[in-house]
């Protein structure tokens, strides 16, 4: 699951950010109670700095491996294939001798929960009867967007976290960028 990924990809690029700030600390500690050199200091502070810059490397390349994953699954998604039609559903929509009320097509498209092409098509029979029914269709072109927008909002948080020692939590907060509600569960 895309946000999943993300979410456990901040969770490391945070855990592994800390590490490499917490050995420039202790390392310039140590220099300060005169238990390490100057060199040791700097070499300590330098490698703290890579390993820094190598967490927030692999942070954005996973926040992009599973961006690319995502958008290529979409197209699949959204698709009725033998696998993926209700012959059932199908038939409720298309018979004109049914009168279908908002609660059947709510009751519908919780069935189809996950199944986006059989949601689409239920949404559409919606959008064309408008019986009511509270249902929320994102079209692809949405999730694209908002997943889009959503990693390079990660990565700055990362790259921010990284700069500023603040929580990523607190930067994806700070910029308004939790996870878009078309990508909840996704």
């Amino acid at each position: 699951m895309f946000t999943k990924t993300i979410e456990k990809t901040l969770n490391t690029a945070e855990k592994e950010i800390t590490a490499a700030s917490e050995t420039i600390k202790k390392a310039n500690a140590d220099y300060a109670m005169g238990r390490i050199s100057s060199n040791s200091l700097s070499k300590a502070t330098e490698d703290g700095k890579s390993a820094g810059r190598e967490a927030v490397a692999n942070a954005h390349k996973a926040i992009d491996a599973a961006l690319t994953a995502y958008l290529a699954s979409l197209p699949t998604r959204y698709q009725l294939n033998g696998e993926t039609v209700d012959a059932g559903t199908l038939a409720l929509l298309e018979n004109r001798f049914v009168s279908l009320k908002a609660v059947d097509i709510e009751s519908m498209f919780e069935k189809h929960k996950g199944n986006l092409g059989m949601q689409r098509v239920i949404f559409e029979y919606e959008a064309e009867k408008q019986t009511g029914a509270n249902i929320v269709f994102h079209q692809m072109s949405e999730r694209e967007a908002a997943a889009i927008d959503y990693a390079s909002a990660c990565k700055g948080a990362v790259s921010a976290y990284a700069n500023t020692g603040n929580s990523i939590a607190f930067a994806l907060y700070a910029c308004n960028k939790g996870i878009p509600a078309c990508l909840i569960g996704e």
